[in-house]
């Protein structure tokens, strides 16, 4: 069996800046022209409040979505599925499916410890012809990926 494939979730993050420090720019001209000095002390203590606080309020997080197994797998696994077919080769045709179009349908999510069980695991899969979210208790990774794509099988 081919592994199933994984998504994997990076964020990245971008500062913005630019807007703020042109009102921060407009703000110390407007701030030096203030004529008592406890205007001036104010003004600049806003100003400085509001660009730290436009500094963290601008960060962007944007998540990035890895599930580049699935595409490798189709490019390859449906033209030799076509290959299979034009010649006839049952077996080829089977492991073809088995290794390229199946693990496809299911998308890894988690694995964490099963507290009522010390020797397994609750894994957390996708199928992903439904978008339903499966829920095995395993031993190991092998024994949850085949109750995986038969349940998934099943609903789909």
């Amino acid at each position: 069996m081919a592994l199933i494939c994984t998504t994997t979730r990076t964020w990245v993050t971008r500062n913005i800046l630019d807007p703020v420090r042109r009102w921060v720019n407009r703000r110390r001209r407007t701030c030096g022209q203030r004529r008592r000095w406890w205007q001036r002390l104010i003004c600049w203590l806003v100003t400085i409040l509001v660009q730290i606080t436009e500094w963290v309020t601008r960060n962007i997080l944007v998540p990035i979505l890895n599930t580049i197994c699935r595409f490798v797998s189709w490019l390859i696994g449906y033209p030799l599925l076509i290959i299979a077919a034009i010649f006839g080769a049952v077996n080829f045709r089977q492991w073809v499916l088995d290794w390229f179009i199946t693990p496809t349908s299911i998308t890894f999510v988690n694995r964490e410890e099963d507290p009522n069980n010390p020797e397994s695991f609750i894994y957390t899969f996708t199928c992903n012809c439904n978008n339903s979210t499966l829920t095995i208790s395993a031993q190991n990774d092998n024994q949850a990926q085949l109750i995986a794509i038969e349940e998934c099988r099943d609903r789909c």
